[in-house]
């Protein structure tokens, strides 16, 4: 693995416990904290599982620095990859569309979602 990817492996890599403590906390959140900052953190976890499966090539562009824009390409690679199956992709999917509405719709309640 490149010393760039390590790097950035590193810094994704978080352990059990921090995860545990991290969806404690949101559970205690309000529906939008919840969404925008629980996606922050799917986003994160699938970052590192995509990482985990990437080739040692030094010359190559490292992911973190912008190779993956967007969390969509992202779902999709993994997706791709195998890491998950096309249920999992389209509840992830699904998850963004909710973070999405909460994070650039002001008035979006959580009433709405069940309609």
């Amino acid at each position: 693995m490149s010393s760039k990817l390590k790097a950035a492996a590193k810094v994704a890599d978080v352990g059990l416990g921090e995860v545990f403590r991290d969806f404690h906390e949101l559970h205690n959140s309000g529906d939008r904290v919840t969404a925008i900052v629980g996606c922050a953190l799917i986003e994160d976890r699938l970052m590192d599982a995509i990482s985990r499966r990437l080739i040692d090539d030094p010359t190559s562009p490292n992911p973190y620095d912008g190779g993956l824009p967007g969390f969509g390409p992202k779902i999709r690679l993994a997706y791709l990859l195998g890491i998950f199956g096309a249920e999992a992709r389209d509840n992830i999917l699904a998850i963004v569309t909710i973070r999405n509405r909460f994070a650039h719709r002001p008035g979006f309640v959580t009433s709405t979602i069940s309609s």
